[in-house]
């Protein structure tokens, strides 16, 4: 591609200013023209590349009209003069172009920008967004993810309609041909439809459960719409007339961003979450709903400076497809997991551990154009792209720092910032002309809308706030969680990090975790596997930390001062006093920090299991599985309701210390806090290290000294029955089961329940009595006694469970000195 000579900047802009001040000071046309107008050549509207394109000088009626010659600013050179005040030309390549036009005896020529693009594509490509418009309508719909709603916009005059109902965590939405909005409900996994005319829920669509879609999309014709399931890892395909599931197809782990070619044929999906080794785009074939091919984004390789860096691109939430077809754009963060002191020398540093970057994805080779990857300095969590309708400019929304980047598409430069955004920018859209854009900030609850006229024009590049419009009338977050939520998404506060790099939602967004080992060995740590912060609670199982080394959320304001370089949310002479993560508590000293853990703890639920039978209950597999997950005793260390016993404060010694491993707090290792096991089926890779792939490989593979279970025993069917229970645990009643059995006495007695499940009747038959009498009680799952049977010199019983209604139960044994309780499933 040729790039042109003379591009505009917006340096270039300012000079262009001056050259045509001193123009109209000293020119003056003498005794030719003898008044000038404000603009000496008309301004065009941006044309395509191979069209002519004409350019007038605009003079006084009755001036003289001079010789003009005239340079087009893409290298051809100045051209001969003629007496004329018009020109034509042909651009044969894309750009931004300054035109000249020197006029013969004048030292200073007269400047135009003209923007050359590509031809587009009609109809537009399309993508999965955070907001939409209806061009037809004039109408904006942007999500409410955390207040279950959706806003309803008039683009014209730029107020909220209404914030309408839907189901719980909205996260992206899509327009029908009839302007109707669909929207992608991601806990309830359901799609509402709400009429364009009244705002009014037409339907709900009910998605498979524990699903979890994220992204929606229409095809451009409309025909069918797309919503990807990252719980299952699909991609369903809904014909928009019936609004009924046609089609659906396995797409890979954590399936998040859409983006259709104008023709329909084609698909990309993005996975959020990338493997260790590179980021992952899939093409589908949206004919045959088949997987076409993995497109790999590299692991960046670029050494580190304060610009630049290595790194995995991570947590591809969007996608979005050039107006012209050619490219596919993808916004994300980059991982740099190959530097650490254990792992290179080189210890992490606030500007080389987490960087934010947009890849760019060849569409004729199907394959990533490495060398037009943007490294953005400076600056957190890209998430979405939006171009002009001209394609020329890319608007890359910038999550963490509350900043709109703009990009040259031709050049790959960067042009300037739209700074004035809201918190969170999370989705972008522009109207039809590209006269104005509308910013979706997450976090202050609005749609900022900018003109943006003169910048697709490549007139100015400073940003013009048109309207802020609320998107949420009633807030559902107490003012305390939702203050803590800002603050963990914003890396622009200098108390959180220098230079706007970091912040927690950078490895933790949206509570989770981004699945990287981390090379913490400069902190005094190891290697530590980034946990999810889903169900925790905050502090409610206990220290946090593989090691447990901070007993506060609080504490975090170390991390903040240390591996971010922030300034911190405490005065310097206050964090000396309470500096140690275990000692003396920074609750209440600062307002900033109790807000963060309010945040964090409000996060006290996981993700519904996949795993389960469509109606939430365990499958058989999981049933027997958990029956073995008692027998075994793994409830003594992942105990309770939250399935861990960090509350004690106990480490354990699994057999999986390495010399990456390092230390605690500086100190050698006595051990690891238990994980808890709920939510673990999207967690992978586990224990501390990241060093087990697979739950199995936990088990067996990592366990090789058998100090996690001695599971010798077990034949490959019950260890599988026993991983599908696993996969299972999640904040489903089933814990209630397991809070009744655990703290349990089994070095007395034993007892196996035949059949299980049961219908009629069950057998019951106990070992190692030591008392010659004891009692049977049957529990129903939330704790209420069904039945009692007293036990007298017999260590067998048949009891009648025909009045039982279908479901789980809890069989207790227990006397004076010993006592046992297992699960017991009535069919």
């Amino acid at each position: 591609m040729i790039i042109p000579v003379r591009r505009f900047t917006p340096n270039a802009y300012i000079m262009r200013i001056l050259v045509s001040i001193i123009v109209f000071l000293c020119i003056g046309w003498i005794g030719r023209v003898t008044e000038l107008e404000e603009n000496f050549i008309t301004q065009n509207k941006p044309v395509e590349v191979g069209t002519f394109v004409t350019f007038t000088i605009n003079i006084p009626d009755g001036s003289e009209i001079p010789y003009v010659a005239w340079d087009f600013g893409d290298g051809s050179g100045l051209g001969r003069y003629r007496k004329s005040l018009s020109v034509s030309y042909t651009f044969t390549e894309p750009g931004v172009y300054q035109v000249y036009a020197r006029i013969q005896g004048e030292d200073f020529p007269l400047t135009v920008i003209q923007t050359v693009y590509k031809p587009t594509q009609k109809p537009a490509p399309a993508h999965s967004s955070t907001i939409v418009i209806d061009t037809v309508h004039q109408k904006v719909w942007a999500v409410n993810t955390d207040n279950n709603s959706v806003a309803y916009i008039d683009a014209l005059n730029n107020t909220l309609l209404s914030e309408i109902p839907v189901g719980k965590q909205p996260r992206t939405v899509a327009l029908d041909k009839d302007g109707n909005a669909w929207v992608a409900n991601e806990e309830d996994a359901s799609i509402s439809v709400i009429a364009a005319a009244t705002g009014q829920v037409l339907q709900t669509i009910i998605l498979p459960y524990a699903s979890r879609p994220y992204g929606i999309c229409f095809d451009p014709q409309k025909d069918f719409c797309y919503v990807t399931l990252q719980g299952t890892g699909e991609l369903v395909k809904i014909e928009a007339i019936g609004r009924e599931i046609v089609e659906s197809v396995h797409v890979g782990r954590s399936p998040r961003g859409i983006a259709v070619t104008s023709d329909g044929s084609q698909m990309l999906v993005t996975q959020f979450i990338s493997p260790e080794e590179n980021g992952l785009v899939r093409l589908i074939d949206t004919k045959t709903m088949h997987v076409q091919q993995e497109i790999v984004l590299a692991f960046d390789v670029t050494p580190d400076f304060e610009d630049r860096g290595r790194g995995v691109p991570n947590f591809l939430s969007s996608i979005t497809i050039t107006p012209d077809g050619t490219e596919a754009w993808v916004p994300s963060k980059k991982d740099n997991t190959a530097r650490g002191m254990f792992r290179d020398g080189l210890a992490l540093e606030f500007d080389n551990t987490v960087r934010t970057i947009v890849s760019r994805i060849d569409l004729s080779t199907m394959t990533e154009n490495s060398q037009m990857r943007t490294d953005i300095n400076d600056a957190d969590m890209a998430c979405a792209v939006e171009f002009s309708p001209y394609g020329n400019i890319a608007f890359v929304a910038l999550q963490g720092v509350n900043k709109i980047t703009m990009i040259d598409v031709a050049s790959n430069s960067r042009l300037g910032l739209l700074d004035s955004t809201g918190l969170a920018p999370q989705g972008l859209v522009i109207n039809a002309d590209g006269s104005r854009l509308f910013v979706h900030n997450f976090l202050t609850r609005t749609v900022k809308v900018f003109n943006t006229e003169d910048i697709v024009l490549s007139n100015n590049f400073t940003p013009v706030v048109a309207a802020t419009i609320s998107t949420i009338i009633t807030e559902k977050l107490a003012p305390q969680v939702l203050e803590g939520k800002q603050i963990f998404y914003n890396a622009a506060d200098e108390r959180m990090t220098f230079a706007g790099y970091i912040s927690c939602a950078s490895c933790h967004l949206d509570g989770a975790s981004d699945e990287r080992v981390w090379d913490f060995t400069d902190r005094g740590e190891g290697f530590r596997n980034t946990h999810s912060l889903l169900g925790r609670g905050g502090m409610d199982m206990g220290n946090v930390h593989w090691t447990s080394n901070f007993d506060e959320i609080q504490d975090f304001e170390n991390d903040m001062r240390n591996g971010f370089k922030g300034k911190g949310f405490l005065p310097d002479a206050v964090f000396a006093l309470v500096s140690d993560p275990l000692g003396n508590p920074k609750a209440g000293l600062s307002r900033e920090l109790d807000a963060l853990a309010a945040y964090v703890t409000s996060l006290n639920k996981v993700h519904a299991s996949p795993y389960r039978n469509n109606d939430g209950s365990l499958t058989a597999d999981g049933i027997e599985g958990e029956i073995l997950f008692q027998e075994l005793g793994c409830g003594s260390c992942h105990a309770g309701q939250d399935f861990t016993d960090r509350k004690t404060g106990v480490l354990h010694d699994v057999g999986t210390e390495q010399p990456s491993s390092g230390e605690r707090r500086t100190l050698a290792l006595t051990g690891f806090g238990t994980p808890t096991l709920k939510g673990i089926w999207e967690t992978a890779p586990y224990l501390h290290d990241g060093s087990a792939l697979t739950l199995k490989d936990v088990l067996v593979t990592r366990n090789a000294e058998k100090k996690h279970g001695d599971l010798s025993n077990l034949t490959e069917t019950e260890l599988d029955k026993l991983v599908a229970y696993l996969l299972q645990i999640d904040d489903n009643q089933d814990a209630v089961i397991t809070a009744l059995l655990f703290p349990i006495k089994r070095e007395f007695v034993a007892m196996r329940i035949f059949p299980n499940p049961a219908s009629e009747s069950a057998n019951v038959q106990l070992t190692n009595i030591v008392k010659s009498s004891g009692t049977i009680r049957i529990y129903n799952v939330i704790g209420h006694l069904l039945m009692t049977v007293l036990v007298e010199g017999m260590n067998e019983i048949n009891l009648d469970v025909s009045q039982l209604n279908s479901g789980v139960y809890v069989v207790e044994y227990s006397d004076d000195t010993s006592k046992y309780s297992q699960k017991m499933v009535i069919q």
